[in-house]
Order: structure tokens, then sequence, then C-alpha cells
């Protein structure tokens, strides 16, 4: 999507199997996507040799409970996350690279029994022998606050089980941030995500792939141009919603 001024509510309904016509190949992403998507689906699985695998052999990470450098520290740092039977939910706000280095930043929710964990965290990637690995990981913590038990995924598995969410009033204030995240999915919601993008003149979200999830744009305001895979596009328009 290029040349777009406009503030888009993006609704993900995930784990559709709708047929998506326009589906980009995994390596078309961002490079912060797709580290982000694979840590967030290993972790939530408890493979720690998956999350592992997305560092570099000499990789650095450093949160509240110290500095942990290469993968053998830095594994007992995820496997105490993991044998805590956390969930984690990530709110990214910047993902950005030139060619070989990439970051990332953004916030985290890990959800431990009755408490929600938040943190912020920064990531750097460097691309190595082809493949994109986080070589800094700074995580560090934003306090905590007690989950609601309607929100709470009882009986909801880490890989997007059901939950029993509450109506709720979400406030949202973008702030001057190109990407705001309204819900980050369970145990927020069942299986929704939605966040606000606001783009400035000529700036693109970037070529990227739904899989096989749903999507909704709703725009509020502005104009510009959905470009898919296969060469079609479709004019997008304030006050239009496309799918």
């Amino acid at each position: 999507m290029t040349n777009l001024v406009a503030g888009l509510l993006l609704i993900f309904t995930l784990n559709m199997s709708a047929q998506q016509p326009t589906v980009q190949p995994p390596s078309s992403l961002e490079p912060g996507v797709q580290v982000r998507q694979e840590f967030l689906r290993a972790y939530n699985a408890k493979d720690v040799d998956a999350v592992l695998a997305l560092y570099a052999e000499d990789a650095t990470l450093v949160s509240d409970g110290g500095t942990f450098k290469g993968r053998d520290e830095i594994r007992q740092w995820i496997k105490s996350g993991v044998d805590q039977g956390s969930t984690l939910m990530i709110e990214p706000s910047v993902e950005r690279n030139s060619g070989t280095l990439a970051y990332g930043t953004g916030r985290t929710r890990r959800l431990v029994g009755s408490v929600i964990h938040l943190g912020e965290y920064l990531i750097v990637m460097e691309k190595i022998s082809g493949e994109w690995k986080i070589v800094q990981h700074f995580s560090l913590s934003a306090g905590e606050v007690p989950a609601d038990p309607a929100v709470a995924p009882s009986g909801s598995q880490a890989n997007g089980g059901t939950s029993t969410p509450q109506p709720k009033v979400i406030p949202v204030d973008s702030s001057g941030k190109d990407i705001t995240p309204v819900l980050a999915g369970p145990p927020e919601s069942v299986k929704m995500r939605s966040g606000l993008v606001i783009l400035a003149p000529g700036k693109s979200v970037g070529k990227h792939s739904t899989e096989r999830n749903e999507q909704l744009l709703v725009v509020f305001e502005g104009q510009g141009e959905m470009a898919f895979e296969n060469g079609s596009k479709l004019p997008v328009l304030a006050n239009t919603a496309i799918y």
C-alpha cells in the first residue's frame, strides 16, 4: 500500500479458513515481523529450542534479572518464563530494517496465573548467513497488574485457545505513533486483534502477509492504493471498508 494518509482500523480474525487470494510469502515480511511472530509462536508453544534458535550464538540479552550472554545463558532466561506456564502477548510499536541490520520495539504482556506482567522491549537483529538473528535483546519490566478473571484464559491454550472476554471500552491514543495496538488477542479477546495505523504522505505499511487470517480495513481519512502480489490493485478511500 503506497501514498496513503489514513487512519486504519485493522481488524484481524484469527484462525479462519477463508482463502486469501493475495497471500504473500513469509519471507516478504519485515525482519522484525518475521522474528516477532516466530518468537511469539514458539514461546507460547513452550518450545524453548525454537525460541533460542532466533538468537545469534553470541547474542546478549539484558533484563531486570541481569545480563545473559550467549545461547546457553539466554536459554535459562527463556526457560524460566516458559516454566511459569506464562502466555506472552506482544504489542509492536516500531519495526525497521536497513538491509543487514534491523530493530523492533514495543510492549509485552505476560500472563502468569492471575497476574499480567508488563514489559518493554528492544531487539536488534543482524542478517547472518542469510538468516535474521537477534544479536541484542533488551527486556525490561514495566510493572504488573491483576488479570481480569473474565478475560484470563480459563481453559485456553497458549496457542490461541478460547477465552471469555467481557465488553469493554478501550481508549485509543496514538500519541504520534504510526501503529497503536487496540486489541492484542487472547486473553483480551477470543481471537480478534486490531490496531490503529496512521500513515504520513508517501508512507506504506509495507509488503506483508495475513496468511490464513481474514483482514478488514476501515479507512477514516485520506486515500491511497492497496497493491497485491498478482499485480491487481484496489483504491483506498475515506469512509470505506476493504476486506
